[in-house]
């Protein structure tokens, strides 16, 4: 493209936005774009400024165009006033956003880096965010009540001079949780330890914490919500709130979140998932990620607090996540090259672990799953195959001639 050779980019926000490659012309399709929780809106207008600077860059052209496409007068005026006219808006501090600030705050202590509450005040005041906040009352404010928080949630100790993390704090940094979401989880694996579960427990668990992103809710989802939730209640760890509650909203997301989960474990196919909960494989991708995370600080949490018998549950869940299956699969998804689709193969026909497996003939192993898996499949379980010299019964081969 630099050298003229290709001459259109068509490109997604990520390349528009974060590449160095000028250009004479830009052109902007659309300047809304989608959100679970907002819908279609408008980018902001530094998004815009950045996307369109790349046209008539100082020293490679003249001049540059950027164009945008409006489907009607109206929005036309709308773009010119919005974003020709407009003035980029103002760059915030990440520190800003609260949980971010408790987890910077955690992490200072955890490291050691900080001290003292006048060492963590001292640090913030000379970054971006002091700069931006310059009020130095409201900043120490701010401070203290996240360190009382975290020493409330025990994962600070602090003494007449100095604060330090305990152990459980350390972890919990080093897992890089939001500390509000840590204290979640461990009030939950706390009654887990106690209650009688199931995998949905869990899912719910982490689909209340701000690092699942959650599925919004719809009102074509009430009855079959209302449905799953006379069902399942009993085995929440989290309950729902009364439904004219403010907290209702969020809890029907969460829910509905838990309920995508509990479906993908159960083997519902991508196109099913998509359609029931209309989502895109790339949302489904983020959530199951980040699941896979959060469930994995479970896993620790529930180490640290020694509660053993969850932590097998939540290994077991984990695996269910990874692949998508049902619990009666794991024995054979530990074979590499063996997903979600092929394992239901092997189990439907018999193979539903892996000594059957071993003993099923090789003939019969590829015709379910391939001839290149199969031998791979038949290494795994102590197997040597060589297809090239199968002779396949009834069949003669040279030498019988």
């Amino acid at each position: 493209f630099r050298k003229g050779t290709v001459k259109i980019i068509c490109c997604t926000p990520t390349l528009a936005a974060g590449v160095n490659l000028p250009a004479f012309r830009a052109i902007m399709k659309s300047l809304k774009r989608y959100s679970e929780k907002w819908g279609y809106s408008y980018i902001p207008v530094l998004e815009y400024k950045q996307m369109t600077g790349r046209a008539g860059r100082p020293g490679m052209e003249e001049f540059g165009e950027a164009v945008s496409i409006a489907s009607s007068e109206d929005e036309a005026d709308e773009i010119y006033e919005r974003y020709i006219c407009g003035v980029p808006e103002e760059i915030e501090s990440k520190l800003a956003v609260e949980p971010v600030l408790r987890m910077a705050i955690l992490g200072l202590i955890a490291s050691g880096f900080c001290k003292t509450q006048e060492s963590i005040t001292d640090f913030f005041e000379s970054t971006f965010y002091g700069f931006k906040y310059q009020n130095d009352i409201e900043l120490i404010n701010k401070i203290t009540k996240i360190l009382i928080k975290l020493a409330n949630y025990k994962f600070i100790e602090k003494n007449a001079e100095k604060v330090y993390a305990t152990y459980l704090g350390k972890r919990i940094a080093e897992l890089y949780l939001d500390p509000e979401s840590a204290f979640t989880l461990i009030s939950g694996l706390k009654i887990a330890n106690q209650a009688e579960t199931k995998s949905i427990s869990y899912l719910h668990l982490i689909s209340n914490v701000i690092e699942i992103p959650n599925s919004k809710f719809r009102k074509s989802d009430s009855e079959f919500l209302q449905e799953k939730l006379i069902e399942l209640e009993p085995y929440l760890l989290i309950k729902p709130p009364s439904e004219f509650s403010w907290a209702f909203e969020d809890f029907q997301d969460s829910f509905k979140t838990a309920l995508l989960f509990d479906d993908w474990i159960s083997e519902m196919s991508d196109d099913e998932l998509m359609a029931k909960y209309k989502i895109r494989p790339g949302e489904l991708r983020v959530k199951l990620t980040n699941a896979d995370w959060i469930l994995y600080s479970c896993q620790e949490l529930s180490r640290i607090l020694e509660f053993k018998e969850l932590i097998s549950e939540l290994i077991k869940l984990r695996l269910r996540m990874k692949h998508g299956i049902k619990d009666e699969l794991l024995p054979i998804v530990k074979l590499k090259h063996i997903g979600r689709y092929k394992a239901r193969k092997l189990f439907r026909n018999g193979m539903t672990n892996l000594q059957k497996i071993k003993a099923v003939e090789y003939e019969i192993l590829a015709r379910l799953i391939g001839q290149r898996t199969a031998v791979k499949v038949k290494e795994q379980v102590g197997e040597k195959v060589n297809p090239s010299v199968i002779v396949k019964k009834g069949q003669y081969n040279l030498l019988d001639y």
